[in-house]
Order: structure tokens, then C-alpha cells, then sequence
């Protein structure tokens, strides 16, 4: 970023980077949902949500119940969460 001179105060990063938020929220995502409905694409729906688990040990992420050994690493019940 120092290449292209826009590294500037904390205070005026954020500034900066609320703004482009702000630039997302008001003008970039009213159109992306006004396309989407013309596509014919309905509403977002809410997600089922499932419980994740997270090895302590390799870091192998599971969707759901957690196996009884870890596909990748292969160790026993670490994947307990």
C-alpha cells in the first residue's frame, strides 16, 4: 500500500474504510438484489445451521457430528470438538 501512497493515519483508515462500507451497503447491494429478483432469484433464506466442529489438534473442520478419527490425520476421537 505504500507503493500506491494510501497508507495514511488509523483515524483516516477508518474513515476510508467505513466509507466503502457505506458505498457497499447503500448503492452496490440494492442493485445486486434488484438483479437477482430480475434472474428470478427469491429472497435469501434463512440458513439451516449445523454444528461445526473444530479439531484441536490438526484443525480439520467437520459440518455436523464429529467422526470417530480424523479423515485426514487420522488420530481417534480428537475430532470430539
Amino acid at each position: 500500500m505504500n507503493a500506491l501512497k494510501r497508507i495514511s493515519s488509523t483515524g483516516d483508515n477508518l474513515l476510508g474504510a467505513a466509507g466503502g462500507e457505506h458505498h457497499e451497503f447503500s448503492e452496490m447491494y440494492p442493485d445486486f438484489i434488484k438483479q437477482a429478483e430480475a434472474e428470478g432469484e427469491e429472497k435469501g433464506q434463512p440458513a439451516e445451521l449445523k454444528p461445526i466442529v473444530v479439531c484441536h489438534y490438526c484443525g480439520n473442520t467437520i459440518e455436523g457430528e464429529a467422526p470417530e478419527n480424523a479423515p485426514f490425520a487420522g488420530h481417534q476421537r480428537v475430532c470430539s470438538g
